[in-house]
């Protein structure tokens, strides 16, 4: 999974403000390397949330370790690719490996490394896949971790980025795990929708990825819902907080709140004249009390290709 093997450790990282598929894909990919006789150590880039804290309690395992930069560190990226998302103070040079399930958008490396992306649903479908290769059967800890990451960023099968391999792996990892599937997804999802008590800060910030598209900053965030009410009283506030960044430089600031049932978001945006033109053409709609509301639930393939395209053709 890397080349020649190095007596340096090589820390599993997932992007920054890591969701349930980054960290616990790190956890798995850095157990799989270790089994293949690599020194790896999982770390995370950011703080863990309420419904990975509860994947990970579930299966009796520890946080890991905060990425403490440094130019001699050899760095695996699990579950993106993009320089914007990666951990500060990590240079590209310092990458050996990536298992990934989005976009490819502008790692370069001096040296070849392993590079595995598939479209597929999760970052761990795609680890569970190589677990198999490799002959090796996940162990229940393991295994749970997997299909906790796949749970949470497919939300239990209910988005277009799940395949039916995502499907079929989270059932046997289910299986391995020792848990009903519908039961501790549904559970999962509740921990994922659990917003009360943050602060707009930490809502807007918990889940935001960066992009930059045709040159330009935008960074698009994500909550995902039982219900809409959920968030209605403190939108004022998130907006609030939107606008700060944009002030910090960035050309458009959107935020996904998904209502997870019903498979429906309401995008909420603020920037700059020109990009919420964009956007509004993007979605082929127009901002009302700051949002338009459409059925989707995916950032990366229902969100991110269309605004992307429109800051391209101008």
């Amino acid at each position: 999974m890397i080349g020649a093997k190095n007596e340096e450790p090589i820390y599993v990282v997932g992007h920054k403000n890591p969701d349930a598929d980054s960290i616990c894909g790190a956890i798995a990919c850095a157990e799989l390397l270790n089994d293949l006789g690599y020194a790896a150590l999982a770390a995370r880039a950011g703080e863990i949330n309420s419904e990975t804290a509860f994947a990970l309690s579930h299966f009796g395992l520890e946080h890991p370790q905060l990425l403490e930069p440094s130019p001699d560190i050899l760095v695996y990226l699990v579950d993106h690719n993009e320089p914007t998302q990666m951990p500060d103070g990590v240079g590209m040079e310092q990458v050996v490996g990536v298992v990934d399930h989005h976009r490819l958008a502008g790692l370069r490396t001096s040296a070849p490394i392993y590079f595995r992306v598939e479209p597929l649903g999760s970052a761990c479908t795609v680890l569970a896949k190589i677990y198999s290769e490799y002959g090796i059967e996940p162990s229940r800890e393991m295994a749970g971790v997997l299909l906790s990451g796949i749970v949470s960023d497919t939300l239990l099968f209910r988005s277009p980025t799940c395949t039916p391999f995502d499907e079929q792996v989270a059932h046997r990892l289910a299986q391995l795990a020792g848990v009903d599937l519908e039961h501790y997804g549904m559970e999962m999802l509740k921990k994922k929708s659990e917003i009360e008590g943050m602060s707009a800060s930490h809502v807007l910030k918990r889940d935001l990825k960066e992009f930059s598209f045709a040159g330009r900053r935008v960074a698009i965030g994500q909550v995902e819902l039982m219900d809409f009410s959920q968030i209605e009283p403190e939108m004022e506030h998130i907006l609030v907080e939107m606008r700060v960044l944009v002030d910090e430089g960035y050309e458009l600031v959107v935020l996904m709140a998904t209502h997870m049932l019903s498979k429906t978001s309401r995008l909420y945006a603020v920037g700059s004249k020109e990009a919420l033109v964009l956007f509004e053409r993007a979605f082929e709609g127009r901002l009302e009390d700051d949002y338009i509301e459409r059925p989707v639930v995916s950032r990366k393939k229902e969100i991110v290709p269309p605004i992307e395209r429109a800051f391209m053709e101008g």
